[in-house]
């Protein structure tokens, strides 16, 4: 089996105080003694105001140390949230993003042999890497149209691997792609008016990419979570996965989903945890046959 966390907007409890984030932490710490970790990924929007000001990232930094300290990849897709400029202000497509980078970025992980590649070299919001038999690709809030054909690509060349992809936005909380019309959606952004919502993503990419088997991703806040099963043109399945908690009281107070594939990769098993309580709660299997 192989085991991923799956961390969604954590922005809200970059603001919380000491001791709530010293709670959230050790329920981290527990959670890494007690379950086998291959892989922790961040779905984007770490933090709420983004470059224009170190402080957040440095929580945010320090909140994940128990992940970064297991040796598994801590891996972070980007949010519309973890620009430099987040206002409604900032110029139209600029999507800047320094002090991501600079906490979170390239030198973190250039040298692990786990990394396989980048759309930009040096950078990691658009980033693959190779784990226990799974390729984990992300790609960046609302991807450009040449990072969706990197992505597809890349898939191409790692056809014998299942895949997983990560993104910030992908899913709307209803359990379909997003599309034009839903809150939030990537062309209301400055940063992202040259970007791909959902609906596009499946049509350009994934309903023809038959090695995927699941997607991750956050953003939309009107539901905590949603889970569907796409088939592609291929008839392989395709299960896809929303969770974000930040609407609820805390900020979602730092709960993840724990998602374990079965070695043929047919079942996946989602479980969300709440590291305030240490409890697993919401249980789901799914079939891809």
């Amino acid at each position: 089996m192989s085991t991923f966390i799956i961390i969604p907007d954590t922005q809200h409890i970059m603001r919380e105080n000491e001791p709530f984030l010293e709670r959230i932490e050790s329920g981290y710490r527990h959670l890494v003694e007690t379950r086998p970790i291959d892989a922790v990924v961040h779905l984007g929007d770490i933090v709420q105001e983004g470059g224009a000001t170190y402080d957040e990232f440095r929580t945010a930094r320090s909140l994940f140390a128990p992940f970064e300290k297991t040796g598994s990849p801590v891996l972070y897709a980007t949010g519309n949230h973890d620009f430099d400029d987040v206002s409604q202000n900032a110029r139209d497509n600029e999507r800047d993003l320094h002090t991501f980078h600079h906490f979170f970025g390239g030198s973190r992980v250039s040298d692990d042999e786990r990394y396989i590649g980048s759309f930009e070299r040096g950078r990691t919001e658009n980033s693959a890497f190779l784990v226990d038999g799974i390729v984990v690709l992300i790609t960046e809030f609302a991807p450009r149209p040449a990072v969706l054909d990197w992505a597809k690509g890349l898939a191409h060349d790692y056809a014998m691997y299942p895949v997983v992809y990560v993104t910030h936005a992908y899913l709307y909380d209803d359990g379909e792609p997003s599309r034009p019309g839903c809150r939030h959606h990537p062309s209301t952004i400055p940063q992202t008016r040259d970007g791909a919502d959902g609906e596009t993503i499946w049509n350009e990419w994934l309903r023809d990419t038959s090695n995927v088997i699941a997607t991750f991703s956050g953003h939309h806040v009107d539901r905590f979570h949603a889970e569907s099963i796409a088939t592609t043109t291929e008839g392989t399945r395709i299960v896809q996965c929303f969770q974000n908690w930040q609407k609820e009281a805390r900020g979602g107070g730092g709960k993840v989903r724990i998602a374990t594939f079965s070695r043929n990769r047919l079942w996946l098993t989602l479980e969300t945890y709440d590291p305030v309580t240490r409890e697993t709660s919401d249980v789901v299997h799914y079939f891809r046959k």
